[in-house]
């Protein structure tokens, strides 16, 4: 099963992390602020919806990320190649675009590795169940914390130091689907679309701060 172009904010609780550092940590967060699987991100004001949440939320969509979530659930590792492109706008409304692709290795329950490599971005994510590395050779600069536990903790973890959300890591929890939930406001079913050849259902989720849009293979 294959997904792509995922914003979303983790509904897991925060951890303090003794060692901190400011200067390092803010610049970690613009090279690792990434979305898996060729995303595009497009924060965009959320009107008033309905009281009745479970009126804005399509059953089919809920029911293709639901059984998303389990399969994802169900694996003990997988890797994933991706491709990303972040859309920036300037101060003078002039769009920049900005390309990297990357790996990701996975294997339940702390082992993590991931990479993404750009024209302005050449940084490194390692987790091994005990301590969290991340490593930017753009920007000379190492950081490593102690993290004993699983890869939900170590992604709390980089959230929470660095003080951004890493974009698309939701889909790494061992549970996708609290997380993809979280602050959603309506959620529909668009379709069955072709996706690099591939037969997927198109999801449009609508969130507190952003919009985002989810591909399912079928």
């Amino acid at each position: 099963m294959d997904t792509a172009m995922i914003v979303a904010s983790s509904a897991r609780s925060k951890r303090k992390v003794d060692r901190m550092c400011k200067s390092v940590t803010s610049k970690l967060a613009a090279a690792f602020l990434t979305v898996l699987v060729g995303a595009l991100t497009v924060e965009t004001p959320v009107s008033a919806q309905s009281a009745d949440k479970s009126a804005a939320i399509d059953a089919e969509a809920d029911e293709v990320l639901r059984g998303m979530a389990t399969y994802l659930k169900g694996l003990k590792g997988f890797t994933v190649r991706f491709d990303s492109d972040l859309e920036v706008l300037t101060h003078d409304s002039e769009k920049l675009q900005f390309s990297s692709s990357g790996t990701v290795a996975l294997e339940r329950p702390g082992k993590l590795h991931a990479t993404r490599r750009g024209g302005v971005i050449d940084a490194e994510f390692t987790y091994d169940g005990k301590s969290l590395t991340i490593h930017d050779r753009g920007y000379k600069l190492y950081a490593q914390y102690e993290v004993p536990g699983s890869i939900d903790d170590a992604l709390d973890t980089a959230r929470d130091v660095t003080g951004f959300q890493f974009a698309g890591a939701d889909l790494l929890y061992g549970d996708v689907y609290p997380g993809l939930n979280l602050e959603v406001r309506s959620a529909k079913y668009i379709g069955v679309v072709m996706v690099n050849g591939i037969e997927a259902h198109h999801l449009a989720y609508r969130a507190k701060e952003i919009d985002w849009q989810l591909w399912v293979q079928t």
